[in-house]
């Protein structure tokens, strides 16, 4: 059996990709954990509580956006001798798209007796020029193939739509249309507080008739506080599934929480914000900033047909319609370890 290292800098980014481990795990892998937590992102706190063994614990102390090169480089050198002296068959980075593991992947792609490094897809939207512009992998999985066409042909080989196995624990609810569906609408935030967002839910709760709730994003929970002082916050360290239940909508920006929703059967509106017109394939962006839009578009969500095309958009974009992501998953991280290695970057 294979020893598999994987290296996250937060949760989120390690429960993508959690539960089609724990398949590889299952089927007597030996996979290690090498965290580096992320400290100025509270979703690191309990970054070691995924039950793995555990051989090396690298803090990362200045945010993501504003490392420097130095302690990035510091960071990855060490974490580079602890994998060797691990001497795993895979190393698997989560976190790839920034900081020490970054550079790390860089690193790696010098050496003649590296194993295999496999990148791995952060979020439903991406900055996907910051991969390509910087591959550093032996392979790169991305949640499913409606993310192939944003691959350059060169990389085709190297890029497998592996499947987000996180969804697997979503189960969907059956729900009331919307229309006639009186619970809260949750708003599910991203970054950037903005006036307009302000007023946007202000007046969609006002014409709509129900509470907001907000929860935050992990990273950024004091971005949105100014909304607290109109409608209720939700702990962040609970599961979103069950916030998702107690709500008639969901709306967002460019989240992957989307993807959440949508598998648990819930309406969802996307806000043409954060980059949120990379949901336009299936018809759930709004033109505006608009409350009405939202209202209309979320009323439009019922009925077999629309039930259907959810189904093929979560098929193209996670891997599956069914609980069988980590499954999947898992069989990809499975044929890697029996390809070929690949030799060292040229000079």
């Amino acid at each position: 059996m294979a020893t598999v290292i994987f290296t996250g800098v937060s949760s989120r980014s390690i429960e993508n990709w959690y539960p089609a481990l724990q398949v590889l795990k299952s089927r007597g892998h030996n996979v290690k954990a090498l965290l580096m937590p992320h400290l100025p992102d509270p979703d690191s706190r309990k970054l070691d509580t995924h039950g793995y063994e555990q051989i090396g614990l690298l803090p990362i102390t200045d945010h993501l956006s504003r490392i420097g090169p130095a302690q990035s480089r510091s960071i990855a050198i060490q974490a580079r001798d602890i994998i060797l002296a691990a001497e795993p068959d895979m190393v698997l980075l989560t976190t790839c798209h920034a900081g020490p593991e970054a550079e790390l992947a860089c690193m790696f792609m010098d050496d003649t007796a590296r194993p295999p490094i496999v990148g791995c897809q952060h979020g439903f939207v991406q900055n996907w020029e910051v991969y390509w512009n910087n591959f550093n992998f032996d392979y790169f999985l991305v949640f499913g193939r409606y993310f192939l066409k944003f691959t350059p042909n060169e990389r085709r080989e190297q890029v497998i739509a592996a499947g987000l196995s996180k969804l697997d624990s979503i189960v969907a609810m059956t729900r009331p249309d919307f229309v006639c569906d009186r619970r809260p609408i949750l708003f599910a935030a991203q970054t950037i507080f903005t006036e307009e967002l302000r007023r946007t839910f202000v007046e969609l709760a006002a014409i709509a008739g129900r509470e907001v709730f907000v929860r935050p994003h992990p990273e950024f929970r004091e971005s949105f506080r100014e909304l607290a002082l109109h409608f209720r916050f939700l702990d962040v360290t609970k599961p979103l599934e069950t916030q998702m239940s107690l709500c008639s909508l969901l709306v967002t920006t460019g989240s992957t929480a989307a993807l959440e929703a949508l598998a648990a059967g819930m309406p969802t509106v996307v806000l043409p914000e954060q980059r949120g017109h990379f949901y336009q394939d299936l018809g759930i962006v709004t033109d505006r900033m608009d409350a009405t839009d939202i209202l209309r578009l979320a009323s439009l969500q019922s009925g077999s047909e629309w039930c259907s095309r959810v189904q093929d958009f979560l098929q193209q974009a996670t891997g599956s319609c069914h609980a069988d992501r980590s499954v999947l998953c898992a069989d990809r991280m499975e044929s890697i370890l029996n390809k070929p290695r690949r030799p060292p970057r040229l000079a």
